[in-house]
């Protein structure tokens, strides 16, 4: 009877022993998920931001050009 019970004990260790890896192992991997997500969002962001800046800055250089043409005709 004692022996089952150590068979026994010594299975549900080992049972506990593989799950707390494996809880261990997808811990790790969500959290290399998280942060290469968060990686892509940023790199996006910044290239979205720097998209917009660049044609505003155009939008405000045709603008002025418009403005300088207008101006120039208004003088002749």
């Amino acid at each position: 009877m004692e022996n089952s019970k150590n068979k026994t004990d010594n299975f549900l260790k080992a049972i506990k022993k593989y799950a707390d890896e494996q809880r261990s192992a997808m811990q790790t991997e969500v959290a290399q998920l998280k942060e290469e997500k968060l990686k892509e969002a940023t790199e996006k962001g910044r290239h979205d931001s720097e998209k917009y800046i660049k044609d505003k800055l155009e939008e405000s250089r045709k603008f002025r050009k418009v403005r300088k043409n207008c101006f120039s005709r208004e003088l002749k």
